[in-house]
Parts: structure tokens; sequence; C-alpha cells
């Protein structure tokens, strides 16, 4: 009788070996498989995707917002690239290029456009009356 039970454990402890086997196999298989998919995912943050045609066209074009935005200000305080080269103490071309998005403000300069930008339409006029009274003072 001891050896009938003996068997028996046996058996029993076979077949739950199978059955936890053959359980464990599909998940074995989803890790394995998921694993594979880290090792990709690792790889594509470490080596950046060159920008696509499209976000450098996207980048283009905010930078151009930027630059028409300037234009914009510029107009409103009825300013020549110029005088508006003089109020931030740089090179009528550095407007130019600011203007055309090919470069943006950067330091005080972008904190005096910032400024500006934020202004009312009589601090804006203001401005543009102290800057043509100065020329006509120079002249």
């Amino acid at each position: 009788m001891p050896e009938n039970k003996e068997k028996n454990s046996e058996k029993l402890s076979r077949q739950i070996r199978k059955e936890v086997a053959s359980a464990v196999q599909p998940l074995l298989e989803t890790v394995a498989a998921l694993q594979q998919e880290l090792e990709l995912l690792k790889q594509q943050i470490s080596t950046p995707a060159a920008p696509t045609p499209e976000k450098k066209k996207k980048a283009k074009k905010e930078q151009k917002n930027g630059g028409s935005e300037i234009v914009k200000l510029r107009r409103k305080l009825k300013l020549t690239k110029q005088q508006f080269a003089e109020l931030f103490g740089v090179s009528k071309e550095e407007v130019n290029a600011w203007e055309n998005g090919e470069n943006q403000p950067a330091g005080e300069a972008a904190q005096l456009l910032e400024k500006l930008m934020a202004m009312d339409k009589k601090e804006r006029a203001a401005i543009h009356k102290t800057i043509t009274s100065r020329e006509k003072e120079e002249r």
C-alpha cells in the first residue's frame, strides 16, 4: 500500500509539473517577445531619428512665425528697420534676420522684445513719439 501511495504521489507530481509547464510556456514566450521589443526601443532611443521633412518644414514655419511677429511689432511701433535696430542696439541686418526667421533675439534683446509685445497701443505710440522726436533733435 505504501508503494501505491508513492506511485500515485509521483504520478500526481508529474501531472502537476506538466500542467504548470504548459501554463507557463506561453508566458515565457510573451516575456521573450517583450524583451526583444524593449531592446528595439532602447536602440531607437539611443539613436535619435533624423528629422522628417514634415518636422523640418514645421520648424521653419515656426521660425518664420516668430519673424512675422517681429515684423508686426515693428509696424505697430511705426518704426523703420534702422530705428528698430537702434532701439535694440543691433544692426539693421540683424533685425532683417529676425524678421526672416533666420535668427532669434537673445538675452536683453529678447527681454525687450517680450516687454514691447506686451505693451498696449498707447505705450507703443509713446515709444514711437520718443524715438522720432530724438531723431528730429539729432538733425
